[in-house]
């Protein structure tokens, strides 16, 4: 964990995993029995060991890090980096590259999330989702540059694994069946200082794009 980079080691292996993503391991699978749910299932690339023959599976949203810092968990099975361990001796991070592991730790599910909404989705998948004691409410936890392509590539923001519009945007309408972005769709722009007057926004704010981003000139 030791570097010499100015921003520290815990921050550039967080952008790391952000990028490159952990690739599936039993260890994973496991964690997902009780760990908070990712809203963005982990699919299997083609050629990918796939042990649950469905081409996709459940994995935990959030992992922690010794010193607290969380990690939003994006699968990748050209991921060098993978979960080790059990809920009972604990879990690790592991390098394909280096020896020595990370010990970390999942967001659990707390019982409450384990209902359902007054129309049958599950709790914990209708758009709340905790960060250590920080609870985020989406009111559209779904964007839909994840269905739309651009010369054959998802429009999505390249770090993001937020997901494509389900059930839970039902209520902003069928994005699905859209033939391009609306006003509705709502992405992180991972590079604020490229739009006019970005340097008066916070560094993680959520803006709207209507399909151009030239339109917010």
């Amino acid at each position: 964990m030791d570097s010499p980079s100015p921003i520290g080691a815990a921050p550039r292996l967080k952008i790391d995993l952000m990028f490159e993503g952990i690739r599936y391991s039993e260890s994973l699978g496991r964690a997902a029995e009780h760990a908070f749910p990712n809203y963005y299932p982990y699919r299997f690339k083609p050629g990918e060991a796939d042990p649950t023959g469905q081409g996709k599976a459940d994995i935990p949203y959030l992992l922690t890090m010794p010193d607290g810092t969380s990690i939003r968990i994006k699968g990748n099975g050209d991921s060098p980096w993978r979960i080790e361990g059990d809920a009972a001796r604990g879990y690790e991070l592991h390098h394909d590259a280096r020896p020595e592991f990370i010990p970390v730790r999942f967001e659990p599910l707390p019982q409450w999330m384990r209902a359902q909404t007054r129309d049958g989705f599950p709790m914990a998948r209708a758009g709340v989702s905790l960060h250590g004691d920080m609870a985020i409410v989406n009111v559209a936890p779904g964007c839909e540059y994840f269905l739309h392509k651009q010369d054959g590539v998802a429009m999505r923001c390249t770090f993001c694994s937020y997901g494509a519009p389900d059930e839970r945007t039902a209520h902003l309408g069928n994005a699905r069946n859209r033939d391009r972005p609306s006003h509705f769709a709502v992405v992180r722009i991972a590079h604020l200082h490229d739009l006019p007057g970005a340097d008066a926004l916070p560094a993680n704010v959520q803006v709207p794009v209507f399909g151009d981003v030239n339109r917010h000139d």
